[in-house]
């Protein structure tokens, strides 16, 4: 099953390919400061804002890219880690979404997430999101 953390790493190496493939790195979308939360959703479920969001995801998304978002990182795991806190401030900020098929397809869709507070705010009585609506209001998208 395509979960959370497959996606993760794949969407990793999307990057660094993209990033190899730009001709002016300093220049590319691919390698800039950017903020994600990831889901998965195996087609043609919904993203349910309620079942798949968090409460505090959507507004740590905002604050990164609207102001700044500090984050400590925790000693008590016994991962090494690359620093011990950093802070993010007017950073791109994306719900990222992966549909998938089993071995047919994963679909990636990168939508701001001001346009998904919007989303939220102008239809209050829709729970969730289809793929269809997804492709209408992506910032990206791409296959995995």
């Amino acid at each position: 099953m395509y979960n959370e953390k497959k996606f993760q790493a794949d969407f990793a190496k999307h990057l660094r390919e993209k990033q190899k493939e730009s001709p002016h790195p300093d220049q590319s979308y691919w390698n800039q400061t950017m903020v994600l939360e990831y889901k998965t959703l195996q087609a043609p479920k919904r993203l349910n804002w309620k079942q798949h969001l968090q409460p505090q995801q959507l507004p740590s998304l905002h604050k990164a890219k609207h102001r700044c978002l500090y984050k400590k990182l925790s000693d008590i795991d016994p991962a090494q880690k690359p620093m011990d806190a950093f802070q993010i401030c007017n950073a791109p900020a994306f719900l990222t979404i992966c549909w998938f098929e089993p071995r047919l397809r994963k679909t990636v869709y990168m939508i701001d997430v001001d346009i998904i507070l919007k989303e939220i705010k102008q239809n209050p009585k829709t729970k969730s999101l289809t793929e269809q609506r997804a492709r209408e209001i992506a910032t990206h998208i791409f296959q995995l």
